[in-house]
């Protein structure tokens, strides 16, 4: 067994989590998707296991948070999750090629060298990098304004959740992503365990028609390297330009669809 992983999911399920699902099962892990509706998802047919969202992050900590935007809200679910030693946090937009490591710090940068990405991650329970990272998450009242930044960006900041308060509207994204991680692997020192960036975003669109080289034969192949263990699909740019129907039999994605023998939810088929 490569080693448990976990992610979270709420929304349809597509063609895209049921592959990425399916991937990683291949490569020999042991996958577990969190959900705060898990009857439904178990109903999705991810065909991995699917368990309640509430044993990892309960309310009354919900209300502190936008859960009505997952990928914010899954920011902070990994870091809660990683804490209680769940195993690999992995985004259901992450194609699984081969085991993802067991590396103790196990992350990788973005393909702009500048910022590492936890879409893949993997933080021991305990370790410095993620008690502060967990420290931040729960820090009440929330920061909006995140120490990083230098005093005149924060003061702005500060300034522009004043505005959105007074003018009724939701306040700005929390910060618990890749800044934040990044932040903390720096503050820690452990920038030298990070993986680069072939490792797991061996491809990123530059503009946003590259998103169609998944669509492409087997084009988007050409970047990955014998270090490669997975590949991002970029789900939110993917989804605006090329929409979710299943990917084209000829293409990269196709293949692995046939492969994998993954079908689109009959309420999603076009």
């Amino acid at each position: 067994m490569a080693g448990r992983i976990f992610s979270y999911w709420s929304g349809p399920v597509t063609w895209m989590e049921r592959l990425s699902c399916a991937s990683a099962v291949a490569a020999g892990h042991d996958v577990t998707v969190f959900s705060y509706n898990p009857n439904e998802l178990r109903a999705a047919g991810l065909g991995v296991r699917v368990e309640d969202a509430r044993d990892v992050l309960d309310a009354p900590e919900l209300s502190c948070i936008n859960q009505r935007v997952p990928d914010h809200f899954s920011d902070w679910f990994r870091v809660e999750g990683l804490a209680q030693g769940r195993g690999i946090w992995f985004d259901l937009d992450m194609i699984v090629l081969k085991p993802l490591g067991s590396e103790r710090y196990l992350m990788s940068w973005e393909v702009s060298g500048e910022s590492i990405c936890g879409a893949v991650l993997g933080l021991q329970p305990g370790c410095p990098v993620l008690t502060d990272y967990l420290a931040f998450c729960r820090k009440r009242p929330v920061t909006y304004a995140p120490p990083w930044y230098p005093l005149p960006t924060r003061l702005g900041m500060h300034w522009k959740r004043f505005e959105k308060w007074v003018q009724g509207k939701p306040p700005p994204r929390l910060l618990y992503g890749p800044a934040a991680l990044t932040h903390f692997v720096r503050a820690n020192g452990h920038v030298g365990d990070v993986q680069s960036k072939d490792v797991f975003f061996p491809f990123a669109p530059v503009r946003r028609d590259d998103i169609r080289i998944f669509h492409d034969g087997q084009a988007v192949t050409q970047y990955f390297t014998p270090q490669t263990r997975a590949v991002h699909l970029w789900h939110s740019l993917y989804k605006r330009v090329v929409g979710m129907d299943t990917p084209p039999h000829d293409s990269w994605l196709g293949g692995l669809v046939r492969e994998y023998g993954v079908t689109q939810p009959t309420s999603l088929a076009g």
